[in-house]
């Protein structure tokens, strides 16, 4: 009896473990959904889709963004048949970046953002929201280093026009983030040069410039440290 009764005790905590686990996963994936739902919903699919068949070519100007872009006929107010919109109502930074592709495929001209009010109204950190930025604008630079890219501020919001209640209150945020769009990028560099003869000193050599590299951040900004391997 007692060995009957050990059996089903240990029976009953096997099955519960999994049932946590689950129970777990469940709360996880619950709130994976909720976090990624405002980035993604259908007039985002339907709007991205679309802009994919459209071309943009390296005459075209092109305004990048979310429904404060969206929401205008540009290239009829600017009288400019090379103005591309390519916003969407509802959009965030990530959403964005996600979507960039077939805008710097074609290597326009100008590209001009706006995107990161809605990253606030859905609480985004500012440090999230500028470091995804950022990606939009490293991608852009790398892969069309001929496009001039303007970033514009984030609009101000009116708090008693009570129609947006998730951004209402945020004016100090969106004065950090575009405090921090300002700062200019720096760049450090740590370099080695010189011939390898096996993997061993390719480790060398690697190591070497990783070296130099802090000795320039160590002396500033827009620092270039480096030699040529002996």
């Amino acid at each position: 009896m007692p060995t009957t009764q050990k059996i089903q005790t240990h029976k009953h905590i096997e099955f519960m473990k999994p049932f946590f686990i689950l129970l777990g996963l469940s709360i996880c994936v619950i709130s994976l959904s909720a976090q990624e739902a405002y980035q993604y919903n259908q007039f985002y699919y339907q709007r991205a889709t679309l802009f994919e068949k459209l071309p943009i070519n390296s005459d075209d100007i092109v305004f990048l963004g979310n429904s404060i872009t969206n929401g205008c006929e540009w290239h009829e107010l600017f009288n400019n048949p090379n103005i591309k919109n390519r916003g969407i109502s509802s959009d965030v930074s990530m959403g964005v970046y996600d979507r960039l592709d077939p805008i710097i495929k074609g290597k326009p001209a100008k590209i001009f953002l706006m995107i990161g009010i809605n990253d606030i109204a859905h609480h985004l950190s500012t440090d999230s929201i500028v470091k995804n930025i950022t990606k939009i604008i490293r991608k852009i630079k790398k892969e069309t280093p001929s496009t001039q890219l303007y970033i514009q501020s984030l609009l101000p919001t009116n708090d008693s026009f009570e129609r947006f209640k998730t951004i209402m209150g945020k004016t100090p945020q969106i004065i950090e983030i575009n405090q921090q769009l300002e700062e200019p990028a720096t760049l450090s560099i740590g370099y080695a040069t010189g011939a390898v003869a096996n993997e061993e000193e390719l480790r060398k050599m690697i190591q070497l410039a990783d070296n130099y590299l802090y000795q320039a951040k160590r002396q500033g900004k827009n620092q270039v440290v480096g030699a040529e391997k002996k």
